[in-house]
Formats: C-alpha cells, structure tokens, sequence
C-alpha cells in the first residue's frame, strides 16, 4: 500500500502594535523554528520566547492572524515581562482538513 504525505509549511510574520506607550524596539518575539510543517486536519504545537529588553516592566498579548479555515487551539494570554526578563510560551494550530499544499502566512502582533 502506498502513501501520500502532504506537508503544509507555515511562515510567520512578526508585526508589532502599541505596548502601552513603550517602544517597540524594546520586545523582542523568537519563534524557536522560523517554519513548521503540518498535515491537513492536523495539530502544530510553536514554541516562542518573548523578551523585554527596557528597563520598564511591560505587558504584552501576543494576537496571531491565520487563515479564516484554520482554528487556533490555545488562547493567546497576556504576559508580564519584568525588565530585561523573557518569558516562554507554545501556540497550537489546527490546519484545516481540506487545506493544500502550499505555505500558508502567520501573523504575530503584540499589544
């Protein structure tokens, strides 16, 4: 019997909003890999660390776009950055059953 595998590649774009009058310069979001790969109707779990590089202690939501068909599972929470502290955290996607291949874009905003 033979198999298909059919990966789906992820990107993802850092965009960066108001963080209650700070800079943004001072935030600094790392996904731990730049590209995922997920199957149809499949679950994706991304680590990210994020990291307050000012000396004030902020409060960041990381808000994630994705494609109108997929559904993300966790729910974005705020987080507290001490200065000059980082924090980790894990996103889980759910790509849609009837996606195609392709590479699909992510958007990552913090406010």
């Amino acid at each position: 019997m033979f198999f298909r595998h059919y990966f789906i590649s992820l990107v993802f774009v850092f965009v960066f909003g108001e963080l209650a009058g700070q800079d943004t310069g001072n935030i600094v979001l790392n996904f731990v890999k730049k590209e995922a790969k997920v199957g149809p109707g499949k679950v994706v779990n991304l680590a990210f660390t994020v990291q307050n590089l000012s000396a004030d202690t902020v409060n960041v939501l990381p808000q994630f776009s994705h494609p109108d068909s997929w559904d993300i599972i966790t729910k974005p929470m705020t987080i507290r950055l001490l200065p000059n502290a980082s924090s980790m955290g894990i996103v889980t996607l759910k790509s849609s059953a009837d996606a195609l291949v392709g590479l699909y874009l992510f958007e990552v905003r913090m406010k």
